[in-house]
């Protein structure tokens, strides 16, 4: 109860309209922008709290590190919630309408999110993913396809992707991504023009897991 008045006390102290763009949000960081999409890291300390904040495109996430948030949205009605890592969502029709709210971190760790928005908000619904990907989909709407993409040890995989992609590595998995004659070593993430071929190789001793998520 403590916690909940506190946060609504902060909310309080701004003014109604006093909501600012995503990218300007001190916990929300712009890390890359392109004609396709934006890729947003998100960081929050425990105990950190976001300013109240607008989202005027498309976008779907993925919870790197998850954890115990409360959530407050534009009418200032609150909501806690346990996100596990590897946690998938977003929000689809901000083309509407802005989406706004903010969150605070209620855990005792940090909670570490990864964003990708859809930079034109045109809907796509007829993209036909590659067939043998199929199958591995979590996440799909008119925006986005977020997939789970298995790399068994000591292997390698080849994908043509067709469309702008961000490339996740959610546990720093000691996987390589090929350019050219060069071997270089996936960070968290990377990003794939639309003609570029994914191109990665497993020195792990089991499989791994990365995440693909195409923008429409």
């Amino acid at each position: 109860m403590k916690i909940h008045l506190i946060f609504f006390l902060f909310i309080q102290c701004l003014t109604l309209n006093a909501q600012i763009h995503v990218h300007d949000e001190p916990l929300h960081k712009l890390v890359l922008e392109n004609d396709f999409l934006n890729v947003i890291e998100i960081l929050a300390k425990p105990g950190e709290q976001s300013l109240m904040h607008a989202h005027k495109n498309n976008y779907c996430y993925l919870a790197l590190k998850g954890g115990k948030m409360l959530l407050l949205n534009e009418q200032k009605e609150s909501r806690e919630v346990n996100l596990p890592d590897s946690y998938t969502g977003g929000i689809f029709n901000t083309h509407e309408k802005d989406y706004i709210h903010a969150f605070k971190n209620l855990d005792s760790v940090d909670i570490k999110f990864i964003a990708v928005e859809h930079k034109t908000n045109l809907p796509n619904a007829t993209f036909n993913l590659p067939e043998k990907l199929q199958s591995s989909i979590s996440l799909e709407n008119d925006f986005f396809v977020m997939l789970k993409l298995n790399i068994a040890k000591f292997t390698s995989h080849k994908q043509e992707l067709g469309k702008p992609a961000v490339l996740i590595n959610p546990l720093l998995s000691n996987i390589y991504q090929r350019y050219g004659l060069a071997n270089i070593k996936l960070k968290e993430w990377t990003y794939f023009n639309p003609d570029e071929f994914l191109q990665v190789s497993s020195l792990e001793e089991e499989d791994v897991e990365l995440i693909i998520i195409l923008v429409k």
